[in-house]
């Protein structure tokens, strides 16, 4: 299922026609974009909430959802943890906004519930999202996610996000609920470059560049982890 539209109040409309024209047991699709032609002072002006989301909750069979919009998007973590318990299927989530950093408005998004995606959506493969990292924390003491993980998914795209926060933090806390997570991505935004596009890519670099550098040496300690796990089977077989 395929829908446009421009504002908050065409977006409800929208949303609500599709909760009320399609099959919510066997909808596996939806795409909406929503603003594309506002003009700059437009954007992040309105807000997407969880109100306005909450009606695609009731599709349980949804395996891909792509969501496209200029303006912000704001879900806190326990409305994120309620539409990923619906969408036990999801297999691609996409809730991309355009709006240029700083937002007027900005995510309650954290990665307490980017980790409700991981343990109620285990075929998640690839997530689009923004995210608040600033309050982000780990300790010996409790495990990222309840323990919980998902092994499917490999790339995440944090939109026009920044890494606020310790990286080293940010980066153990992602590979917990992702442990074969291989790549943080930045905006994949489709707007004409510019030199104010140019200098914010470049402030997202910047921004995320060192909790990559974190994440890429967690992952070479996991996988010598593993490896030696795989050579100790092994020898133990020999002598048995």
């Amino acid at each position: 299922m395929s829908s446009r539209a421009s504002t908050t109040n065409a977006m409800d409309t929208a949303l609500r026609h599709i909760h009320e024209r399609c099959s919510h047991a066997s909808l596996t699709d939806i795409e909406v974009s929503v603003g594309d032609d506002a003009e700059p002072e437009e954007q992040g002006v309105q807000a997407i909430t969880a109100g306005i989301l909450q009606r695609l909750g009731d599709f349980h069979s949804l395996r891909n959802l792509y969501f496209s919009t200029e303006m912000c998007i704001v879900l806190d973590d326990d409305a994120l943890k309620g539409l990923a318990m619906s969408w036990s299927r999801m297999e691609s989530l996409e809730l991309m906004s355009g709006v240029s950093y700083p937002w007027r408005t900005p995510t309650a998004t954290t990665l307490q519930g980017i980790a409700y995606l991981a343990r109620y959506c285990p075929s998640l493969s690839s997530l689009s999202i923004d995210v608040d990292t600033s309050a982000t924390d780990v300790s010996f003491n409790t495990t990222p996610g309840g323990g919980y993980c998902n092994g499917n998914l490999r790339r995440i795209s944090f939109g026009r996000s920044r890494a606020h926060g310790k990286p080293e933090k940010i980066a153990a806390f992602l590979l917990a609920i992702f442990p074969n997570l291989k790549m943080v991505e930045n905006d994949e935004d489709d707007a004409e470059d510019d030199d104010e596009d140019d200098e914010e890519h470049e402030e997202q670099d910047k921004s995320w560049g060192p909790v990559r550098d974190v994440l890429q040496v967690l992952q070479m300690t996991v996988h010598w982890q593993r490896r030696a796990g795989g050579s100790a089977k092994s020898h133990a077989t020999q002598f048995v």
